[in-house]
């Protein structure tokens, strides 16, 4: 830090990029889509529960 209070660098290392994803949380994401896709899926083959209705004919 300089004596007028700022720091100055002589190098910018890194630059922030608001878009950047690190590959492999990509891959995380794109793993856990798949997965959750794969997991409706298999819930839609063995039939959705129908849904609890109460006397009154209100669903829960």
């Amino acid at each position: 830090m300089g004596g007028d209070g700022l720091f100055r660098a002589e190098e910018v290392l890194a630059k922030h990029d608001e878009t950047y994803m690190p590959p492999e949380v990509a891959e995380a994401l794109e793993e856990a889509e798949k997965a959750k896709a794969a997991e409706a899926a298999a819930a839609g083959e063995m039939g959705a529960a129908a849904p609890v209705t109460t006397s009154g004919g209100a669903v829960q």
